[in-house]
């Protein structure tokens, strides 16, 4: 039985599931310089934002354990099979 089993789906939909490596937990997002970069670069223009958004692939987020973007809600019937079969591994 894994940690994700204890969580109602209210709960659940605060997490994600990694579909590469398992990891059940919150995903990583990008860091508060690199939103300010995107705000500044957002004020010259439109187009430089959406270029630095596209470079550093800002809109996605990733796993932390392998940093692959494989990420499902945990509320999607994919990630409840891989709970219910074991195959997630909490944030460690």
């Amino acid at each position: 039985m894994t940690q994700a089993t204890r969580f109602t789906d209210a709960e659940l939909s605060k997490y994600v599931v990694c579909t590469a490596c398992g990891y059940f937990g919150i995903p990583r997002s990008y860091s508060c310089v690199q939103l300010f970069v995107l705000i500044f670069l957002l004020l010259f223009g439109i187009l430089p934002g959406l270029i630095y958004a596209a470079v550093v692939d800002a809109w996605k987020k990733r796993c932390p354990r392998c940093d692959n973007k494989s990420l499902i809600p945990a509320t999607a019937p994919n990630a409840k099979a891989m709970i219910a079969e074991g195959r997630v591994r909490g944030a460690q």
